[in-house]
């Protein structure tokens, strides 16, 4: 019986063949996803990326050439790129950042209080 012709000869080129969706279910079926409840219901705290915001508000309030130039600005974003990601962590966490803003409040209270009592010295 003779042999089959498509294996010894050279494979062309298959133009209709969608690589990209091959390669992304090759990719899918080497690695499932992971189907654990406790770690999709996961609540996300202020880490990371929001804590640098958070560190930057403090300390500059709306200063964002200033924040730009802080060297805690590892990222090196911009200053309207800095507002913008300010202006996303408000959007889609207002009650962090509402609680953020009124431990800042506190927080600048008592450090008038503080200035109030102990005079500067000069």
């Amino acid at each position: 019986m003779p042999k089959a012709k498509g294996k010894t000869r050279r494979q062309k080129f298959g133009y209709n063949v969608n690589r990209k969706r091959l390669k992304r279910n090759a990719r899918r079926k080497a690695a499932p996803r992971i189907e654990c409840s406790h770690i999709k219901e996961r609540k996300y705290s202020v880490s990371g990326p929001h804590r640098l915001r958070t560190y930057m508000v403090e300390n500059h309030v709306e200063d964002y050439k200033a924040m730009a130039h802080d060297e805690k600005n590892c990222y090196q974003d911009t200053p309207k790129r800095i507002r913008n990601k300010i202006n996303v962590y408000r959007r889609v966490y207002p009650a962090e950042w509402q609680d953020f803003l009124d431990s800042l409040q506190k927080s600048k209270m008592e450090f008038e209080w503080l200035v109030y009592i102990i005079p500067a010295p000069g």
